[in-house]
């Protein structure tokens, strides 16, 4: 081939990793890699297509790995018909007036490969024109291919033209899937992205799982495909190598589909011990409370604050929701001397807080709210419990209670 000598290849060649859909518990396809050959030494894509571009013709190496992907996937897709090819398209040719030729339709059509069987995979921050992303992305939606877009939360990803672009697939770059079960800020980020897809009706895939440990997390916040060396490492497609990954990879999810399920249980049960333990304290307050007369309560507190170690304050609500308390603080903890950070006034309402307007609004008597989250008081990560008071006199009251999230968020 003309394009081989340009490069100064012995050989083109594509290899094959799967893809699982975790959440169905099966392979759900392939994504083909490109590689070169010399001297018997394999050649990395990323160097295959920066030799090309400096020898102008990016385009037609594109056009040539996308016919051997298509040509390879044909092999075993018609035994397989349920399974899907995942390819990369180079994003910049977008920028170069390459929206759409209808190359990849043609080349699934010759190969008797339904569109709906493609994934083709964009690296969005790639393409400068969004307004040219955005024809190409239509263009093949429309013949009925699906969109995934690479690389998503590194440096340069574009939230904003994600959420317009609107994919079928978000792949998750494999620098936020390393060491995810041990750094926290790459949960967060993989959580947030995981929220973002499901709000634009995307999935989402984590590329470069190699641990077990990293698959379970991913799983937990909410992941729904993956692909990496711990499932498999990319190899040339035999159809020896597809019959065995299919069967022995099967195999492998329904064991991580087993123990992701047993953690899953274990650590729901952890959040209700902690959560039942919570509520215990809160009714032991409540009959310290219910006997004492309203101009006593904020005595009653400051006491009852320094009783237990899990407790950040207390407040106490009429039935309205209006704040008829101080809010009284446990003095070891940490306040933070900022504006954005202040107990709210007494008089003010708080009815519009989920956990007040429950017991407000008659739908329970005890409310804790189960998401961690920031307190308005303190800036620290809290969790609140509520529950309606009886007092003496026969008023109606209701008990608020901010406990430390740090218990609920060592939970995995």
């Amino acid at each position: 081939m003309e394009i081989l000598k340009l490069l100064d290849l012995d050989d083109l060649f594509i290899y094959f990793q799967p893809v699982i859909f975790t959440k169905r518990k099966k392979v759900i396809g392939f994504e083909a890699l490109a590689r070169g050959r010399k001297d018997k030494k394999i050649i990395s894509p990323l160097v295959l297509f920066e030799l090309a571009e400096k020898k102008g013709i990016k385009i037609e190496l594109d056009r040539l790995c996308r016919k051997i992907a298509f040509k390879e996937f044909k092999k075993f897709y018609h035994q397989n018909p349920n399974l899907m090819l995942f390819f990369n398209f180079d994003g910049s040719v977008i920028d170069l007036g390459v929206k759409y030729t209808g190359f990849i339709f043609r080349i699934a059509k010759e190969n008797n490969i339904s569109p709906s069987n493609v994934v083709i995979e964009v690296t969005e921050s790639e393409v400068k024109d969004s307004g040219a992303l955005k024809d190409f992305v239509e263009n093949y939606r429309k013949l009925g291919f699906l969109i995934a877009l690479d690389d998503v939360g590194i440096e340069h990803s574009n939230l904003n033209r994600i959420a317009e672009l609107k994919p079928d697939i978000l792949k998750i770059d494999r620098t936020l899937i390393k060491g995810i079960n041990k750094e926290e800020y790459k949960s967060k980020v993989v959580k947030a992205l995981a929220y973002m897809a499901k709000e634009i009706g995307s999935l989402t895939l984590a590329e470069g799982v190699e641990t077990e440990k990293e698959l379970l997390k991913t799983m937990r916040l909410g992941i729904d495909l993956h692909q990496g060396f711990y499932f498999a490492k990319p190899q040339f497609p035999t159809k020896v190598f597809i019959e065995k990954e299919l069967k022995d990879l099967q195999e492998k999810i329904a064991d991580i589909d087993k123990l992701f399920h047993s953690l899953v249980k274990e650590n729901f049960q952890k959040r209700e011990t902690i959560h039942q333990r919570y509520k215990e304290i809160v009714m032991t307050y409540i009959k310290k409370l219910k006997n004492s007369k309203e101009e006593e309560f904020e005595k009653v507190l400051e006491k009852l604050v320094l009783k237990e170690k899990e407790i950040e304050c207390l407040y106490i609500l009429d039935s309205k929701g209006t704040l008829i308390t101080r809010t009284v603080f446990n003095p070891k903890i940490s306040l933070r001397n900022s504006p954005l950070f202040r107990p709210a006034s007494f008089g003010e309402n708080l009815c519009h807080r989920e956990y007040v307007h429950s017991i407000v609004n008659g739908n329970s008597s005890f409310f804790i709210t189960t998401e961690p989250y920031v307190s308005l008081a303190t800036g620290n990560k809290i969790i609140t419990a509520s529950c309606k008071l009886k007092a003496s006199n026969g008023k109606i009251f209701i008990l608020c209670i901010d406990f430390k999230a740090k218990d609920l968020e060592n939970i995995w």
